[in-house]
Order: C-alpha cells, then structure tokens, then sequence
C-alpha cells in the first residue's frame, strides 16, 4: 500500500527577528528552544488551512517548543496525538548541552495533544542525546534511526514537523539528495513500498501568503 510522508519545517522561530526574546519572554525558554514568532503564528495557520483536508494517521515532532507549537496549530482541532520524537531535534551543534527541551511534563501542559504514552527512538527526558559532530549532516544517523523506527512500527500516513538541518538529513535518506526548506514548508513523499520513495514537492509554500524571507538553510 503506497503511504504518504510529509515533512513539515517549524514556522519562523521568534529569535529570527527579535534579538531581546528571551527577556521578552521572561527567561522561560533556553537559547536553543526560541518559540515561534508572531508571523509564525500567521504561518500555522495558514499550515492549518493547509493541513484540514490532509489524512494522516500519525504526527511526530521534535520535542522543542517551536515545533510543538507548530504541529499543535497545525492540528487544531482535529485531536490528533503529537509523538514528540528526540530523534527529529535540531542538530546538536546548534544546540545547548544538554539540549534545553522542557520537562515533559511542562510540555504536556503547554501542548495538551502530546502523547506521553509516546516511546521516543531517541528520549529527551530518559537517556538522552549521543554525542554528534559539527555541521548540519551530523544528525543524520540519529534521524536515520528515528525514521526506520517509525516507518516499521507505525503504518499509514504519517506527519513530521522538525528543523533546518533535521529535515535536510529526512530528505537526504529517503531522496538521496541533502535539500534545505524554507520555514513552514511542507514537503510530501510518497512511499510505494517499504524503501522505496518518490518526491511529490519538496519546500511546497503555495500554503503561504507571504513567502518573503523563509530562510531555507
């Protein structure tokens, strides 16, 4: 049965235009873990006009607040669990150490569609990160296996909402070409059996009323 992937860029990160965030937001985020901006607001839900008449059976996402929120607009109010995924953060070089991914707790608060009967590939809370090199390609093996496991373990159509360099590596396994995507882009892929994958659109924006300034890298 053929099944559908589609991979999903966080909307534009309050830190992209306000240097004076974290004050703003009274320390309650770290570095790594900016929220989405006000026209990253606008982005979801332009995402959610997108997303209403889209079928999936399962949505991921990495476990920053940037994605989370995304993927939460993005659903609305259809009431589909968010799986948040460690394999799918942000590439570890970007990060802090340890990465700052809120409590689960806090987070199932912020974001009540989180699933926490959820088991991460690559847990946040339990375990933790294994260290990775410098550059974007450097989370490729912990995205690789985040994927696989998905993909063996959960059938049907499936949405991912990740980062710049997360969702590079995504396209890089399945494609076999390193793409970057613009911020609240969607890219789709369709799989007619396992293995095997075919791009429908890669950094589809059409969604969007303003497409300035995306920031694909």
């Amino acid at each position: 049965m053929v099944r559908t992937i589609y991979i999903i860029r966080h909307a534009e990160r309050i830190d992209n235009v306000d240097s004076q965030w974290r004050k703003k937001t009274k320390n309650a985020f770290s570095y790594d873990n900016s929220p989405l901006s006000t026209r990253g607001h606008q982005q979801c839900t332009e995402l959610n006009r997108w997303f209403k008449d889209i079928h999936v059976d399962h949505v991921f996402a990495s476990p920053f607040d940037r994605t989370l929120d995304t993927a939460t607009r993005m659903i609305g109010d259809r009431n589909i669990p968010i799986k948040p995924e460690g394999g799918f953060l942000e590439a570890l070089y970007l990060c802090e150490s340890p990465p700052g991914v809120r409590p689960l707790e806090v987070l199932k608060e912020t974001y009540p569609l989180i699933d926490t009967s959820y088991k991460p590939v690559v847990n946040p809370w339990k375990g933790g990160f294994k260290p990775e090199g410098v550059g974007d390609d450097a989370c490729t093996p912990r995205v690789r296996k985040a994927l696989n496991n998905i993909l063996d373990n959960y059938d049907g159509d499936i949405a991912i909402v990740s980062h710049g360099a997360p969702t590079g590596a995504l396209l890089e396994i399945m494609l076999g070409r390193w793409t970057y995507v613009g911020q609240a882009t969607v890219s789709t892929i369709q799989s007619p059996s396992p293995g095997e994958f075919e791009a429908i659109s890669i950094s589809n924006a059409d969604h969007l009323s303003d497409k300035r300034n995306l920031r694909p890298w």
